[in-house]
């Protein structure tokens, strides 16, 4: 999941603050690149082989995991 797929100078709430694309590089670098992963005490096994697979799926390996 994405926490915030659109940076929050370009939301619409507030573009009354009047910022355009290309203003906050760095933020808008940061909303194309960064990752979150779900990490919390109850997160199942079989919901951690999901998020390994699914990195392992982008770069283009397999990933055992060992339990």
């Amino acid at each position: 999941m994405i926490y915030y797929p659109i940076a929050l100078h370009l939301q619409e709430c507030f573009a009354h603050l009047g910022y355009r694309l290309g203003e906050l590089p760095a933020t808008e670098q940061a909303m194309a690149e960064v990752l979150s992963l779900p990490i919390y005490p109850e997160l199942a096994d079989a919901q951690q082989d999901e998020v390994i697979g699914a990195i392992g799926e982008f770069y283009g390996i397999n990933v055992e995991c060992d339990r």
